[in-house]
């Protein structure tokens, strides 16, 4: 399914505009993929605000087929739920993993144990 162009707008723009919360995830998702995987970040840019279909990744990790979501407050009403749940499926249907982390759980003392054991999963 091609990525339309709006999509590709917005994603650029969630990319230049990440929460405090998005950017601490992304600086730690790259150390530690730069420490324990190198070969996964070799020679190209894992990519923030990622679009798949008609929807967006917020990181994405093309040759594992892993995405992480990082889910603000919104994210738990019910409304948002069920647009989430057809997201997921959707991204289920093409064996790509999506592992939703809310706000409140991104802390940079211990973030990178669990995004490196969280990618060990996915590569075993």
């Amino acid at each position: 399914m091609p990525v339309s162009k709006t999509i590709i707008g917005y994603a650029f723009r969630m990319k230049t505009n990440q929460t405090p919360k998005e950017l601490c995830f992304n600086r730690t998702a790259k150390q530690v993929l730069r420490k324990f995987f190198p070969y996964l970040s070799m020679g190209i840019q894992i990519p923030f605000a990622h679009p798949r279909g008609n929807y967006i990744v917020d990181t994405y990790i093309g040759q594992i087929r892993l995405g992480f979501e990082i889910d603000g407050g919104y994210h738990w009403g019910d409304k948002q739920l069920d647009k989430d749940l057809y997201r997921d499926s959707f991204f289920d249907s093409r064996d790509i993993k999506l592992i939703h982390i809310p706000n409140a759980k991104v802390k940079r003392i211990g973030m990178g144990e669990k995004i490196r054991k969280i990618i060990e999963e996915r590569i075993l």
